[in-house]
This record gives C-alpha cells, structure tokens and sequence, in this order.
C-alpha cells in the first residue's frame, strides 16, 4: 500500500520504520544493522554518493545534505533512549542534514 502510494504520487524515496523484515530484504533496500528502518530509492533524482549503518539509523550522504533515518523504540528504559538518541546525533555531519525517524 505504502508503495503504490508513493508511485502514484511521483515520489522519490519510501522510507519504512518497523517493517516486515521479509518486505525490505532486496538488495534495493537501503537498511539499518537491525532493520528497524529501511528506504527504497525508486528514482534516479536521488543519487546516494555514500551510506552507512549503526544500530536503529543510517545515514545517506548526497551531493548537497545528508539524510539520516532512524527509528528508536518507545518501549525501552529512558537512558537507553536518550543513549540512542545521542549515536544518531553523533553520526550528523556539519553540513544540512535532514533527519528522519520515528
């Protein structure tokens, strides 16, 4: 459903948080270590130059921002969210950075 959405809306990315694990398998799915968070990049306007992955968030870097996608889990200790948090924070470069997540 989320796909045919963004297909018939003429976007470029579907980002995914929580999904079926068996959904974002492909090798067109970008993912996290975990596969909390998942993006499909379904046109060519977005050119990915390089990513990387931790634990709950990645982080795109394309010619003029970076974009980070994380997911970080409301059913854990506060400490534990705030620890999370502040690994995504960290992973944020100087220049614009559009943050996803949920």
């Amino acid at each position: 459903m989320a796909y045919a959405t963004v297909k018939q809306q003429d976007m470029d990315i579907l980002s995914v948080y929580e999904s079926n694990k068996k959904r974002v398998k492909g090798a067109h799915w970008i993912k996290d270590t975990r596969t909390a968070v998942a993006m499909l990049i379904l046109t060519k306007n977005v050119e990915v130059l390089e990513h990387s992955a931790g634990d709950g968030h990645f982080v795109l870097e394309l010619q003029t921002h970076d974009i980070v996608c994380c997911y970080v889990s409301s059913n854990i200790e506060m400490h534990q969210y705030q620890s999370e948090v502040d690994n995504i924070m960290n992973r944020i470069d100087r220049k614009q950075t559009i943050v996803l997540g949920a």
